[in-house]
């Protein structure tokens, strides 16, 4: 799996930056000390800003900008995904597992031993299912950098 990165285009331009950023993504210049949220115009005079760009869950990014009158300026910010490690080991070995964000999706399915070595962080279920099996479901929450470990036995379920 390759590094996943977000681009974030800015135009700067006399009195003005444009930004174009994804839902979530937060924007501040240190000048005036005022977070712009998720705005796509920011009215500014011409100076040096230093302007930070942050989502969570991806390193931040921060640089000096200097905006000139009548000066076009063409950058882009690509921040890096924050991950993490997952060590995955289950009996029986054929048990199907399911790894799924905390919003729901699915972000990977695999039979028996896995390790997952660039998960992005955040909340997650894993499902543990197998014909003749108990089903398990566990909550993690993997941090930046972190080697989580799981070892899951699934129990024979009873005959009814």
């Amino acid at each position: 799996m390759g590094k996943d990165l977000l681009k974030f285009p800015y135009r700067l331009y006399l009195f003005s930056l444009f930004l174009f950023l994804f839902l979530g993504t937060r924007i501040y210049s240190s000048s005036n000390k005022k977070e712009y949220g998720i705005q796509r115009e920011i009215e500014l005079v011409p100076g040096s800003y230093k302007l930070e760009v942050e989502k969570d869950g991806w390193h931040s990014r921060s640089e000096m900008v200097t905006i000139g009158r009548g000066q076009t300026l063409q950058k882009t910010f690509k921040l890096e995904q924050q991950t993490g490690r997952l060590q995955f080991t289950i009996r029986p070995l054929d048990a199907q597992i399911t790894l799924r964000r905390g919003d729901g999706t699915v972000y990977k399915t695999w039979t028996g031993l896995q390790y997952l070595k660039a998960v992005p962080v955040g909340a997650y279920e894993l499902v543990c299912e197998k014909a003749g099996y108990k089903s398990k479901l566990i909550n993690i929450n993997l941090s930046e950098a972190e080697r989580l470990i799981e070892n899951i036995q699934l129990e024979q379920a009873e005959n009814v």
